[in-house]
């Protein structure tokens, strides 16, 4: 069993389908990527891509960060 449990989330008031993401969840988005990555890498300083920013597959093998995100718990 895992040491704990982490729950983050949004709440949102409508979940009606359609472009986008409503102003509140926008800007919402940040700060809950940061609740995630603080959580899985404590006091370690993760930069965070940009709103709009794409993600370049360099070739390169993947970092310790990224092959954790990939890699399932039950798996590392």
């Amino acid at each position: 069993m895992p040491d704990r449990l982490v729950i983050i989330g949004v709440e949102v008031a409508d979940m009606a389908h359609g472009p986008g993401l409503s102003p509140d969840v926008a800007r919402a988005a940040p700060i809950v990527a940061r609740a995630v990555v603080d959580t899985l890498f404590p006091g370690k300083d993760v930069p965070l891509l940009s709103p709009g920013a794409l993600v370049r597959d360099s070739g390169a093998a993947p970092t310790t960060a990224e092959s954790s995100l990939r890699t399932p718990p039950s798996r590392r």
